[in-house]
Formats: structure tokens, C-alpha cells, sequence
């Protein structure tokens, strides 16, 4: 083989090792997007935690259903009005999920649950960047996977009951909460590390009306 046979197959096999690196760097990275925490909990509302617990020990078990449009839209990753303009509202435009949680109430103080989120449908599509692209050279434009069913982070709850009136009207507890990093990193399934969220949760009766509130913050990475 003659050496300038030699270079051009060297100079060939660079190229296409830059095409394949350029494809793989284009798969975006995804993050947990479904943001319902469902608590789970026989006294908790459908998305707040409430500071009670039974007064005996016991164990519980729940399934919710979930269905959210255009949870992720095309404008909350790209400020290009042309490529908005050329495509769909919503990047993931249809999810519908299914929360499984168990626990345990223990001494009418504790609750210890773990929620298990699993995206059974999901259906939507990258943005329409046109065929020449928006961005200038060497800049890696967005495309995700959005369709398929996704897994996501388990949640792991350690709930307490802090204060409590005697005539269990009023409340106030504390939770710590650990996400395990069992989702799907490819389609919106999980953010890939583990995070923990931490969070005051407080109630009170007025007649027959219950008021809740909740109030934490959540650790998570920065995906996007």
C-alpha cells in the first residue's frame, strides 16, 4: 500500500469517527420532567402531604393515575422564533403515569412510604430546527427521545409528625425525601443521580374546612 493510499484511508476513518462522536453528542441528556409527587399516605390530599397519621400502626397501599399535555414544550428549550414556529407545541405533548406507593404508619407519628412513578405512555417530537440549523458552527442543537414508557426515580419518605394540637385540629411535621436514580435518563424518565428533597408540612381545621400547606426544597441536578 502506497503511502498516500494510506492517508487517505486514515484521513476516511477520521471522518466518519467525527460524524459518529457529532451523532452521539447530539442525544440529549433528559431529567426527571413529571413534577406530581403523589405522598400516598391514607390521609394525604392527591398531591399534599398532610402532618397525620392513624392512631394505631398500620400498613397502607395506593395507585394513582396521571395524564399531563405538553408537560415539556418547544419554547422551554429553544428561544429561536423560527424553529417554534416550525414545530409542535409541545416537545413531549402527551404523558400518562401510574404512582404506586406503600408504607407504614408507626406509633401515630412516623411514616415511613416508598412511591414508585412509571410513565406508561408518552408521545411527542424533536423540535424542526429546518435543514440548514439555527446555530452557528460547532454548537450541538437539542434532540431527545420523547415517545415510550418511561421509569422513574423511586422516592424513598421518612415523614414525622412534630407538633400536634389535642384535639388533632392543627399539625405540623417534617419529611425527608430520597430519590433513587432507577429512571430512564434517555426520555424523561430520571435525573440520573441520586436527590433528596426536604420539606415542612402543616395543617389546620377551620369548621370543616382543612388547610395545607407545604413548603421544601429538592436537590436536583442540572440536566439541561
Amino acid at each position: 500500500m502506497t503511502v498516500s493510499k494510506r492517508l487517505g484511508l486514515v484521513g476516511a476513518f477520521a471522518v466518519a469517527g467525527a460524524m459518529l462522536s457529532t451523532e452521539a453528542n447530539a442525544q440529549q441528556k433528559t431529567f426527571h420532567l413529571d413534577r406530581l409527587e403523589t405522598p400516598g399516605a391514607p390521609d394525604d390530599g392527591v398531591a399534599v402531604f398532610r402532618p397525620q397519621t392513624l392512631q394505631r400502626n398500620s400498613v397502607y397501599g395506593q395507585l394513582a393515575l396521571a395524564y399531563a399535555l405538553n408537560p415539556l414544550r418547544t419554547r422551554n428549550i429553544t428561544e429561536d422564533r423560527a424553529t417554534i414556529n416550525r414545530s409542535s407545541v409541545g416537545v413531549m405533548k402527551h404523558q400518562f403515569s401510574i404512582y404506586g406507593s406503600a408504607g407504614f404508619e408507626l406509633m401515630d407519628r412516623v411514616i415511613l412510604g416508598v412511591n414508585v412513578p412509571l410513565a406508561l405512555v408518552q408521545s411527542g417530537s424533536n423540535p424542526n430546527y429546518g435543514a440548514a440549523g439555527v446555530t452557528a458552527a460547532g454548537t450541538k442543537l437539542t434532540a431527545i427521545t420523547p415517545d415510550g414508557a418511561a421509569m422513574g426515580d423511586i422516592r424513598l419518605d421518612a415523614r414525622f409528625t412534630l407538633l400536634r394540637t389535642l384535639d388533632r385540629r392543627s399539625a405540623l411535621g417534617a419529611q425527608v425525601s430520597l430519590f433513587a436514580p432507577t429512571g430512564s435518563t434517555t426520555n424523561f424518565g430520571g435525573d440520573g443521580q441520586t436527590t433528596a428533597m426536604f420539606m415542612i408540612t402543616g395543617e389546620t381545621t377551620v369548621r370543616t374546612l382543612i388547610l395545607a400547606a407545604n413548603m421544601g426544597m429538592h436537590f436536583r441536578p442540572d440536566n439541561s
